[in-house]
């Protein structure tokens, strides 16, 4: 949990994510702060993240 949420810092800090206030870290709503298209783009060619973007979403 604590990596992940230093990943999620540093995405943030980066301007990738936005962070939702809450008093506990693991509450806090977490947004793209990018197109999704522009995150297609990156991953195009690399079929692990192909397949995890082609996921039906709930």
């Amino acid at each position: 949990m604590l990596e992940f949420s230093c990943l999620i810092l540093v995405l943030s800090d980066q301007g990738f994510m936005k962070l939702g206030q809450s008093k506990e870290d693991k509450l806090r709503r977490v947004m793209l702060q990018i197109d999704s298209s522009d995150i297609t783009f990156a991953f195009k060619g690399n079929r692990f993240f192909q397949k995890c973007l082609e996921q039906p979403k709930f």
